[in-house]
């Protein structure tokens, strides 16, 4: 009986030492997660941010033609008559694939078309949503510092997006600042 109680003394003392070492493995390995993070961290402030910055300026551009396209949408929906006018008179589709979709599916429908026929999402900074807007016989004047705001922000995002935010000359010659580092 001494000896099985000197056996489990022992097997409890191994567990505790094995317990203490993984304890100590599991805290070296959670400190060297630690310290990368700290790094990546890091990084990232050092670049200024740059990333999330470039995401978040692709985002917001994103968000601006995706409510510039809901708006246009409510219109026509509101005004089917506009789809009688000017250029959407112009645009030639199928009727068969125009009547096959549901009647909450038209307004898009006809949105990208007149996109297509006018060639809108080659047009850059506002006149992208002008020319959409022209055509909703909507118009106005938009302030010179929001259209030079707006064009230097969708050439920044065509940057990003297709050119690795690489500054080159191209878009360089298309804004009058001075770049000198990639966004």
């Amino acid at each position: 009986m001494i000896a099985r109680s000197h056996q489990l003394t022992k097997a409890v003392v191994n567990l505790d030492k094995e317990r203490k070492a993984l304890a100590e493995t599991e805290a070296k390995q959670r400190l060297e997660i630690s310290k990368k993070r700290v790094g990546l961290a890091k990084g990232v402030m050092d670049d200024n941010f740059r990333l999330l910055a470039n995401h978040s300026l692709v985002a917001v551009w994103s968000g601006l033609e995706s409510t510039m396209n809901q708006f246009s949408e409510t219109l026509i929906n509101a005004n089917p008559k506009v789809l009688q006018c000017g250029e959407f008179k112009k645009i030639k589709v199928p009727i068969a694939e125009y009547e096959q979709l549901a009647d909450e599916d038209k307004p898009r429908f006809a949105l990208g078309c007149l996109q297509r026929h006018i060639g809108s999402q080659h047009k850059p900074g506002v006149s992208k949503f002008e020319a959409i807007l022209k055509c909703l016989n909507i118009s106005g004047s938009v302030p010179q510092n929001v259209k030079d705001s707006i064009y230097e922000m969708s050439q920044v995002r065509n940057l990003i997006v297709h050119n690795r935010s690489i500054i080159d000359l191209k878009f360089l010659k298309k804004l009058s600042r001075g770049y000198k580092k990639s966004w």
